[in-house]
């Protein structure tokens, strides 16, 4: 945590060094902004076309998982049937042992690549947003665009507290500063003219 206060410590400085100087030199006034990012990420529409493909993935595997299962079911069911020690009902538990191992891979299969997409398409939203804002600030010249982030403060640890007030870098911010609007309305319409779906990984 001391790491994390040094940092936005160090980012404080340098922010107020910067608007001496400017002042300084008579450069005139800073243009600051404001972007929630979570707001951003919870209203961009590619975001909400990444998350039916997630879901639609998750309920296949679950599906895939849940079949697998009851085949092993029937097969217990069988081999109970069966008499101790026979050979057909040997046969039948190493198959049971063959189809539930098979399961467990699947299911571990199933999960990392759940994670995997879900890491890819936040990176992928991630760089839209931020090009967006580069390309925002530019053409409106602004000077600095803070990030701003609503943390959810419920914490059964102070060390995930301490962290989760330490990533909040804005305080306060008036809605002459937030560009939040602006920047939904801007990803939203270029990821609409530029084709939605042809812009989505598929899921596989």
């Amino acid at each position: 945590m001391k790491f994390k206060s040094n940092i936005l410590t160090f980012t404080i400085t340098i922010f107020l060094s910067v608007v001496l100087i400017t002042n300084s030199y008579g450069l005139g006034e800073l243009k600051i902004g404001v972007v929630n990012l979570s707001s951003v990420f919870e209203k961009y529409t590619k975001r909400e076309e990444f998350d039916k493909q997630l879901k639609a993935l998750e309920k296949g595997y679950e599906k895939t998982v849940n079949e697998k299962r009851e085949t092993i079911m029937i097969l217990r069911e069988e081999a109970g049937l069966l008499d101790m020690g026979s050979e057909s009902r040997n046969k039948k538990e190493e198959e049971i042992q063959k189809r539930s191992i098979d399961m467990e891979v699947f299911a571990k299969f199933a999960e990392q690549n759940l994670l995997k997409k879900y890491k890819e398409y936040f990176e992928d939203i991630y760089v839209d947003v931020t090009k967006e804002v580069k390309i925002f600030a530019k053409e409106n010249n602004y000077d600095l665009i803070f990030k701003n982030e609503e943390p959810e403060l419920k914490s059964k640890e102070i060390s995930d507290l301490q962290f989760k007030i330490g990533i909040k870098s804005v305080l306060y911010y008036s809605d002459a500063v937030d560009i939040t609007p602006q920047i939904i309305e801007i990803i939203n319409k270029r990821y609409s003219s530029n084709g939605k779906k042809e812009n989505i990984p598929k899921c596989r």
